[in-house]
Parts: structure tokens; C-alpha cells; sequence
């Protein structure tokens, strides 16, 4: 059966979900590392995983980042791990982080 995460939230100071569906809790890892814990879980770590953030600060070259699962933490039936990343800046906590997850 077809099972999906959505979560919005405020990566930078104190990380805080703003909205979500199916998520049980938010981990700040460290500067740009998050881990999403699924309410309800995948029957394999072979789902889709999409998102982006937005940068706060006007100053950086580019107002958006990227999201991406780090190889050295594949998707787990119960949890994804998520870094977001700005060009020019490196790993970076984002002012809003969206991401969706869609699998079995």
C-alpha cells in the first residue's frame, strides 16, 4: 500500500515544524543536517524523497537550496536524513524546508 511524508519547517535557530502529515518528530543533527521521523512507516527505504529551502539572508548569490539524502545515510523504513545545501554557502540551516516522500 502506497504510503507518503510531508513536512514544512523553520531550519533555522531553533528547527520547528510549521506544518506536516505523517511525520512523529525533527532532529537538528547539525548545521544543515536534519532527520524526519516517519509517524507511519515505509515497507522498504526505496521511496522518492523531494524538497527545498529558502535562505533568509538577501546577501547570498541565490534565495533557494537544495535538498538531498547524504549517501552515507540511505532512506530507512522509519526515518529519512536530509541535508540542505546552498551554493556558495555549503550545508545550511534554512529560514523554511519543505520536503515530501512518496513509496511503498
Amino acid at each position: 500500500m502506497p504510503n507518503s511524508y510531508r513536512i514544512s519547517f523553520t531550519g533555522s535557530g531553533v528547527p520547528a515544524i510549521r506544518e506536516d502529515d505523517n511525520i512523529d518528530s525533527l532532529v537538528d543533527n547539525a548545521t544543515g543536517d536534519f532527520t524526519l521521523n516517519i509517524g507511519t512507516d515505509f515497507a522498504s527505504g526505496n521511496y522518492v524523497v523531494a524538497g527545498c529551502g529558502k535562505i533568509a539572508d538577501g546577501g547570498f548569490t541565490s534565495n533557494t537550496e537544495c535538498i538531498w539524502v547524504p549517501q552515507a545515510f540511505p532512506p530507512l523504513v522509519g526515518s529519512t536524513r536530509i541535508n540542505v545545501f546552498a551554493i556558495n554557502v555549503g550545508l545550511h540551516d534554512a529560514e523554511v524546508v519543505t520536503v515530501l516522500a512518496h513509496g511503498d
